[in-house]
C-alpha cells in the first residue's frame, strides 16, 4: 500500500492516583509516588506539594516544594497536605493527577522561651499580675494560672486556693511571705509550664481610717475631754498615738498643744474661746495613718455652765427604779432637760439554720454620756442581710457584719420603743428579734436583768447615775442567796467613768471581801456592797453568775417576779427598787 502518515504518540493518561507516605509530624519527610500512567513512552514527571485546610479543602501551592519528597515544617501543623503530579511525553500537552489529602499534621507542643514576669507592689490589698511569658510551638495557645505562697526565703511554696487568674490581690495571710505564679500553656500538641520568679515578702498595708475619732465631754474650762481611736481598716495589731490641737474659733489654723498626747485632755484657761480637736495616729507593721476628729464646739469659761439655771425636770416616763439627781452639785450631766436611753439592753442569742449561733448585742452608756447612741450589733457568720425597723419604720444600719445600728436618744421621743431585727440567712427562713428600748429623762436608774447561756445563768445588776457614785449596795432576790452564801457565785464588775471609759474588775470566788484594784466588793447574805469606786464613776454593774448544765434550773422561772433594791450614795443616799421578771 501507499505509506500512511506519521503515527501520532498517545498522550499520558493517569490510571492510579499518586500516593503520599510518611509520618505527619513537623520535621518528618513525606514521599509521593508518581501514580500509574498509560501513553507513549517515555513519560517525564514534575511535582507540586500543596497545603490545605485540615479537612483537605482550600489547597494552595507551597513555594519551592517541587520534588517527590517534602520535609514537613512548623507552618504545616494543623493542615492537610496533597501533591499534584504532572506527566509529559512527546504528545502535545500534559496531564496532572492529584493525590488524596493527608490527615492534619500534628501540632508542635508548647516549649517555654522566656519566663513569665510578676508586676505590681507586693503589699496587702495590692493587685499583682503575671505575664504569659513567650513560647515556641503551634499557635494558638491557651493559658492557665496558679498562684503559690512561699516562706520568707522563697521556698516551701504551696498553691493558694482559688487563685487561678492572671491577677491576684495579696491578703492578710500573705504578709511576710513571698509569692510566685505558675503559667501553663496548652495547644493541640500538649502542655508545658513555666514558673515566674518569686516577689516579696508581702508588706502589711498601712492602716486606713474608716471613721474618725470622736470627742466626748463638756467643752468648759476645767472639764476633761475623752477621745476614741476611731475605726481603722487593718489586718495587723495597731498602736495609737494622740495629739490634741487648739484651733481658732472657726476650727481652722490648728496648733498642737504641747504635752497633750494622751487619750484625755483637761481644758485649761488658755483654751477658752478656742476650738479643740485631736489627731489620732494608728501604726502597724506596714506604716502609719492619721485621722482627726471634726472640730469640737467652742470652749466656754468655767462659770458658763451655771449662768442659766436649769428648770426642774418634768414628770418621768417609764422610770420605775429611778430617782432624779439633777440638783446634785457634782452632776455628770450639765443639762437636766436631756433625755437618754435607759440601761443596757444586753444580748440575745438564737440558732439560725445554716448560720449557726447569732447574737444580738444592744449596748447603752446613757448615764455617763446621755447623747451616746444605743449601739446594736449582730455577731454571726454566713448571713445574707440584716434589716432594722423602729416602731414600724425601717432604719438604716451597716450593710455588712457586724451590721452596726446607732440609735441616738435625741431622735426618739421619751417612752418605750420597739426595735425589730430581721435576719435573713443564706438559706432558710427569715428570723426576727424584738427588743424594747426606753428613752427617759436623765436620771439615776436601777435595772436588773436575768440572762442564761449554755454554760450557766446569772443576774446583772446595774446603776446608771447622772451624779458621781461613791458607793452602792444591791440587795438581791432570795433565789440568789444560797449561791452567794455557798461561794458558788463567780462575779465580775464593770465601772464607767465620764466620757464612756470603762474599767473592768475581775472578782475572785467566795464570800467576804472581794478586791480588785482600789475597789472592794463585800458580800453579806443577800447584800452586795461596792465601795471605793474610782472618781467620777457613773455606771456600776455587778454580775452574779452560777454555773449550771445547759438544761439546769433558771434563776427565776418564766412568769415569776423578784424585787431588787439598791442604795446609791452620791452626795446623799438614794434608795431605788426594780422588779426583775423571769422571761428566759
Amino acid at each position: 500500500s501507499a505509506a500512511s502518515g506519521e503515527v501520532a504518540p498517545a498522550p499520558p493518561v493517569n490510571t492510579v492516583r499518586p500516593v503520599i507516605s510518611g509520618t505527619l509530624d513537623v520535621g518528618q519527610t513525606l514521599t509521593a509516588t508518581d501514580g500509574t500512567w498509560t501513553g507513549t513512552a517515555p513519560i517525564s514527571y514534575t511535582y507540586q506539594w500543596r497545603r490545605c485546610d485540615s479537612d483537605g479543602t482550600n489547597c494552595a501551592d507551597i513555594a519551592g516544594a517541587t520534588g517527590a519528597t517534602y520535609d514537613i515544617v512548623e507552618t504545616d501543623a494543623g493542615h492537610a497536605l496533597r501533591i499534584a503530579v504532572k506527566a509529559t511525553n512527546a504528545a502535545p500537552g500534559s496531564a496532572t493527577a492529584t493525590s488524596d489529602p493527608t490527615a492534619a499534621v500534628s501540632d508542635v507542643a508548647p516549649d517555654g522561651l522566656t519566663l513569665p514576669v510578676i508586676t505590681g507592689t507586693p503589699e496587702e490589698g495590692s493587685a499583682l499580675t503575671v505575664s504569659n511569658g513567650t513560647w515556641s510551638g503551634t499557635a494558638p495557645f491557651t493559658y492557665t494560672y496558679k498562684w503559690q505562697r512561699c516562706d520568707a526565703s522563697g521556698s516551701n511554696c504551696s498553691d493558694i486556693a482559688g487563685a487561678t487568674s492572671a491577677s491576684y490581690e495579696a491578703g492578710p495571710a500573705d504578709i511576710g511571705r513571698k509569692l510566685r505564679a505558675v503559667v501553663t500553656a496548652t495547644n493541640g500538641g500538649g502542655s508545658d509550664f513555666q514558673t515566674a520568679d518569686v516577689v516579696g515578702p508581702v508588706a502589711a498595708a498601712r492602716p486606713t481610717a474608716t471613721s474618725p475619732p470622736v470627742i466626748s465631754g463638756e467643752t468648759v474650762v476645767g472639764s476633761t475631754l475623752n477621745a476614741t481611736t476611731g475605726t481603722w481598716k487593718s489586718s495587723t495589731p495597731l498602736t495609737y498615738e494622740y495629739q490634741w490641737e487648739r484651733c481658732d474659733a472657726t476650727g481652722s489654723n490648728c496648733v498642737a498643744i504641747s504635752g497633750a498626747t494622751a487619750s484625755t485632755y483637761t481644758l485649761v484657761a488658755g483654751d477658752e474661746g478656742a476650738v479643740i480637736r485631736v489627731v489620732v495616729t494608728a501604726t502597724n507593721a506596714g506604716g502609719s495613718g492619721s485621722s482627726n476628729t471634726p472640730a469640737k464646739r467652742k470652749v466656754l469659761a468655767a462659770t458658763a455652765a451655771g449662768q442659766t439655771p436649769a428648770p426642774a425636770a418634768g414628770p418621768p416616763s417609764d422610770t420605775a427604779g429611778s430617782k432624779d439627781l439633777s440638783a446634785d452639785p457634782d452632776s455628770l450631766v450639765s443639762d437636766s432637760r436631756c433625755v437618754m436611753l435607759a440601761g443596757g439592753a444586753g444580748f440575745r442569742r438564737i440558732e439560725v439554720k445554716g448560720s449557726g449561733s447569732v447574737r444580738q448585742r444592744v449596748k447603752v452608756t446613757g448615764a455617763v454620756s446621755p447623747k451616746a447612741p444605743a449601739r446594736v450589733t449582730i455577731d454571726a457568720r454566713r448571713l445574707r442581710s440584716v434589716k432594722y425597723a423602729l416602731d414600724g419604720r425601717a432604719v438604716k444600719g451597716a450593710g455588712r457584719a457586724p451590721y452596726l445600728l446607732k440609735l441616738a436618744p435625741a431622735q426618739l421621743a421619751p417612752g418605750s420603743h420597739t426595735l425589730i431585727t430581721t435576719i435573713k440567712p443564706r438559706n432558710g427562713k427569715l428570723r426576727t428579734l424584738k427588743t424594747k428600748l426606753r428613752v427617759v429623762q436623765c436620771q439615776t436608774l436601777l435595772t436588773a436583768r436575768q440572762w442564761r447561756t449554755t454554760e450557766g445563768s446569772g443576774l446583772r445588776l446595774r446603776v446608771d447615775s447622772r451624779a458621781a457614785v461613791k458607793s452602792v449596795s444591791f440587795k438581791v432576790p432570795a433565789v440568789m442567796a444560797r449561791h452567794l452564801a455557798a461561794g458558788r457565785a463567780v462575779s465580775s464588775m464593770r465601772v464607767w467613768l465620764p466620757g464612756g471609759k470603762r474599767v473592768s474588775v475581775k472578782l475572785k470566788k467566795g464570800a467576804g471581801t472581794l478586791t480588785g484594784t482600789a475597789t472592794s466588793v463585800k458580800v453579806r447574805g443577800r447584800v452586795v456592797t461596792v465601795s471605793g469606786l474610782p472618781a467620777g464613776a457613773g455606771i456600776v454593774e455587778v454580775t452574779l453568775y452560777q454555773q449550771r448544765a445547759p438544761k439546769g434550773p433558771r434563776l427565776l422561772a418564766r412568769g415569776r417576779e423578784a424585787r431588787v433594791t439598791a442604795t446609791v450614795v452620791t452626795t446623799r443616799p438614794v434608795r431605788l427598787a426594780f422588779v426583775v421578771r423571769g422571761a428566759l
